[in-house]
């Protein structure tokens, strides 16, 4: 989707769907685009941050997958697993998502591809260091074992971002801070080129700081830091907002403000979940 706008396509898509269901319903031979559907409109939502509607979506697209023997089980049931362990993560319930993960990798191989064990894992890794479980997290990454140029090739260059973000957070944690600015020197010139498009600029701020985290870390406490993370990093805007990337950014935040890396992120990306 361009600009990755999920705001604006969510009223068109749930309209529709509504309108099909109740007017016209789904045979048998609409079955693969009821779900289809389903899975569309769950991750708009989500990605619009309406985690508790996404998750109804959610409930019915498991229903649905279940429909006709369960004929279209294997090519959705991934989609929605991985896609609940997110709702789940952002509602607040990070141990479930965690365990949804966990019992799908070790239950449920046969259901998931290739390259969705691969981004099971990755977001594990993921879940496991919003925990603050950082040895786990580090030896899921680690047990992946692909190359730079696979993950571009077969998943795409957001997960290559996600993968290496998440190595250069990992050696801070670990008190490698060398390492990590080693990582961010190699980050910041195979990828330079791609800082000047939207969807990447902001991480060039990101490593920026993260370089004056770790060799300057009075500044990094100055209001100065602080301001330049809410302006902008952590500042969410009404839409086309990537969530994604707020769990980096978030974790940054939760550095200046001394605080839970998690809490910060729910108060980030939705204030009310944390009261």
């Amino acid at each position: 989707m361009q600009k990755k706008d999920f705001y604006s396509f969510e009223p068109y898509i749930i309209q529709h769907f509504e309108k099909a269901k109740n007017q016209y319903g789904f045979s048998r031979n609409d079955h693969f685009y009821k779900i289809s559907i389903l899975y569309m409109i769950a991750h708009v939502l989500y990605r619009n941050r309406k985690f508790e509607s996404a998750e109804e979506y959610l409930v019915e697209l498991n229903k649905g997958m279940q429909d006709h023997k369960g004929s279209h089980l294997k090519l959705f049931h991934s989609k929605y697993i991985l896609l609940l362990a997110a709702v789940k993560c952002y509602q607040g319930h990070l141990n479930q998502a965690v365990l949804i993960l966990e019992e799908s990798h070790a239950n449920e191989a046969a259901l998931f591809t290739a390259h969705d064990k691969i981004k099971l894992l990755i977001n594990l890794s993921i879940y496991y260091f919003q925990k603050e479980e950082h040895r786990k997290a580090f030896r899921t990454a680690n047990s992946i074992g692909h190359t730079d140029k696979w993950y571009e090739k077969n998943l795409g260059k957001e997960w290559v971002f996600k993968k290496n973000l998440m190595e250069i957070l990992l050696q801070i944690e670990a008190g490698n801070d060398d390492i990590a600015l080693s990582r961010i020197r190699w980050f910041e010139k195979t990828y330079g080129a791609l800082f000047t498009q939207p969807l990447y600029s902001r991480a060039k701020i990101f490593l920026h700081l993260i370089k004056i985290m770790i060799k300057d870390p009075e500044k990094f406490k100055s209001q100065e830091t602080k301001d330049q993370i809410e302006q902008n990093l952590t500042v969410i805007p009404e839409e086309q907002e990537d969530l994604q990337a707020m769990a980096f950014y978030a974790w940054l935040k939760s550095k200046v403000l001394k605080s839970n890396y998690y809490e910060v992120l729910l108060n980030t990306v939705k204030p009310e979940v944390i009261r």
